[in-house]
Parts: structure tokens; sequence; C-alpha cells
């Protein structure tokens, strides 16, 4: 930051304030002598070297780095290239992706890719999104299968048909309770007695 050494006439310099607290020189400590085993010293100059060792492999891999950037995307390197290459590069790799993922999704589209490309590419189909043509595709082909888990719930009535007539047990509560009716009722036919 540059301090202004012309004053404009409409600016008031302020006065100089002297500090109120006394301005103490810095002071210079005096040397301390340590002393080290042999084993200290020696763990010291291990971990100075290992310092400089990853320090230098750092070094190393950033310039490696560097230049792997530079050899990987020369777009970065040379600003004046032509965007359209890029583009179409950018536009390739997306056609990759989704390719991959329809095929995982449909691992059956992969024997007839060609016929769904051009099933995609006609014109009652260009605005589909990838995942829905493709399964529209396979329904129209018959290549895709319904999943249905289990058995389909049976609909309606019991399971076994009920007997015509009076069941064993309706029967036994009529003769204990009217005995007159259930006589009349077997010399009718209306009860078998098997």
């Amino acid at each position: 930051m540059e301090i202004p050494t012309e004053v404009p006439a409409t600016q008031v310099v302020p006065a100089v304030v002297p500090p109120t607290e006394p301005i103490i020189p810095p002071t210079v400590l005096p040397k301390e002598t340590v002393t080290l085993t042999k084993e200290e010293l020696e763990d010291l100059e291990f971990r100075a070297s290992q310092s400089s060792q990853n320090f230098e492999r750092l070094k190393e891999s950033e310039a490696r780095r560097k230049e792997l950037e530079t050899l990987l995307d020369p777009a970065l390197s040379d600003p004046e290239r032509n965007d359209g290459a890029l583009a179409a590069q950018v536009a390739e790799l997306t056609a990759k992706q989704t390719r991959s993922d329809i095929i995982e999704a449909y691992p059956v589209l992969k024997d007839v890719w060609t016929d769904f490309d051009s099933f995609r590419q006609s014109d009652a189909n260009k605005g589909m999104s990838p995942m829905v043509a493709a399964k529209a595709f396979l329904i129209e082909k018959g290549l895709l299968e319904p999943s249905r888990a289990g058995l389909e719930m049976p609909t309606g009535g019991s399971r076994v048909p009920t007997s015509p007539g009076m069941s064993s047990d309706d029967i036994k509560k009529l003769r204990e309770t009217d005995y007159k009716k259930y006589r009349d009722m077997v010399k009718k036919g209306l009860i078998k007695i098997s």
C-alpha cells in the first residue's frame, strides 16, 4: 500500500501523535546449547532425510500430473482449438454413457442395438428419453415380459364349491331342536342319510 506524498489543499494533515508507550527495541536471546544423545541425533537426521525425500516425491508427482493434464486435455494447452471438436467429443462420450446405462438396465438390447437405434431415430419416437424408448421398443418387439410376483389372487366366493342342501351340522342341529320337522324332511327326501 502506497502512502500519498502530496496532500491536496482540501485535505487536512493530522498532527503526528507520539506513542504513549515507550518502544522497546528487540532483544537478542542468548544462545542455548542442547545436548542430544546419539540415538536422538540419528532419529532427527532420519526424519530430515525422509522429509526431504517426501518433498522431492511431491515435486516429481506434481510435475508428472501437470504433464499428464496437458497430454490428456489438449484444449487446456491450446485455447484456440476448435470448440466444435470438443463438443463432438462430449456428445460421443455422452452417447457411450447412455448406451451403457440402457444396456445395463435392459441387457436384451445388446443383441438388437441397431434395430433399437433405428427405432429411436424414427419421427414418432424422437422426443422420448432413451430409457423410455428402450422400454417401449422391448414391449413393442415382445422382448419384455411383465414381471409377476407369485400367483394371482383368486376373486369371488370360497375356494371349495358348496354342496347343495344342508350340511351335516345343520342336520344334527335340526334333529336335536325340531325332531318333527326333521322326520318330515327325511320322509320327503329332502335330507339324505348316508
